[in-house]
């Protein structure tokens, strides 16, 4: 198997645009293996808020640490207000979510590190929350880091999403599978069944629909998992099929989704579109929307394309229309 950097130096070539892309997913790769030996450590002192806490602080620190002094203009990290200078007057800005399902540390369940690679455009200046601001196809790369039993590192340049797993011996990832393709066909969902209540009654037929199983309209037996870490989410999707949804609910803070925009949604619909899946907001694909803020959250789906397509005409397919909405009006499936 190739390591990153010989994959990321046959990429690149020469092209000097490329050549900046590859040493800065270079450099994110780095920050993810120290984060993946840190968590390694254990559990820390304190309860599990503390201890999460000072993981997603720490993790912060150790992506910021190894992207000094690679070619990026802006760095921004989820929970900050704005984004960091890093190199002024490179053309390079890089959102991460240093550690997402930060919760999961404490008690060594999956956590993840998300990041998005994208063009400083030209009127941003010296305002950097700008470069984060675009849509979602602006993006020129992006990843996303499991930490689990093994570190997985998914990985997308928009030729395709390879799969790398870290070297524990030497420290450096090393290409698993080339060319992802979601599987088709697999009858496994993803969604937090907490929220059932708060959910829409769409979101409920949805679910019920698939507990119902072999019984029920879908004619099928449904898996349901919940990992509380969205990268964990992903790469089971990626390697074995099914469908991620977290909707919109009637909770005031719920009502525009969860998942930040810049820090998870964006580089998830890339690595997903790249694999041939698919990823929607629930209106429109995630790679056609653009944040208006850096933290905006967002409703988010994405897996294999027929089961996201499903979805989209979910509610004019199975249930009688009455008085609701379309499924992505304001009382649809993912808005409320």
């Amino acid at each position: 198997m190739s390591s990153l950097a010989e994959y990321l130096h046959a990429w690149a070539g020469e092209v000097e645009g490329r050549v900046q892309i590859a040493a800065t997913v270079a450099a994110l790769a780095e920050g993810a293996a120290r984060v993946s030996a840190m968590l390694a450590l254990g559990h820390q002192q304190g309860d599990e808020e503390d201890c999460s806490r000072d993981a997603a602080r720490r993790a912060g620190e150790l992506m910021t640490e190894a992207l000094r002094g690679a070619p990026v203009a802006w760095l921004a990290a989820e929970g900050t207000e704005a984004p960091v200078a890093i190199e002024p007057g490179a053309l390079l800005a890089v959102a991460v979510n240093p550690l997402e399902g930060a919760l999961n540390a404490a008690v060594a369940a999956p956590t993840g590190t998300i990041f998005s690679v994208l063009p400083v455009p030209s009127m941003a200046g010296s305002h950097g929350s700008l470069a984060f601001l675009q849509q979602g196809d602006r993006q020129l790369a992006a990843g996303c880091v499991l930490h689990g039993c093994y570190t997985a590192l998914v990985l997308t340049l928009r030729e395709g999403t390879d799969l790398f797993v870290l070297d524990r011996n030497t420290g450096s990832f090393r290409l698993s599978q080339r060319g992802l393709q979601v599987p088709a066909g697999r009858h496994v969902y993803a969604i937090n069944a907490a929220n059932y209540r708060y959910w829409t009654e769409s979101v409920r037929a949805f679910v019920d629909d698939c507990i119902a199983g072999e019984d029920g309209p879908r004619g099928a037996d449904f898996n349901m998992r919940w990992l509380g870490c969205v990268s964990a989410e992903a790469l089971r999707i990626l390697l074995r099929g099914g469908i991620y949804l977290y909707p919109g609910d009637s909770r005031p803070d719920h009502r525009r989704g969860r998942r930040l925009l810049v820090f998870d949604a964006h580089p998830l619909a890339l690595l997903f579109e790249q694999a041939g899946g698919a990823a929607t907001d629930g209106m429109e694909p995630i790679l056609q929307t653009a944040a208006r803020r850096l933290n905006e959250r967002s409703p988010l789906v994405f897996g294999s394309r027929e089961k996201v397509e499903r979805i989209a005409g979910y509610e004019t397919m199975r249930l009688p229309l009455g008085e609701r909405s379309p499924l992505f009006g304001r009382r649809g499936l993912f808005r409320v």
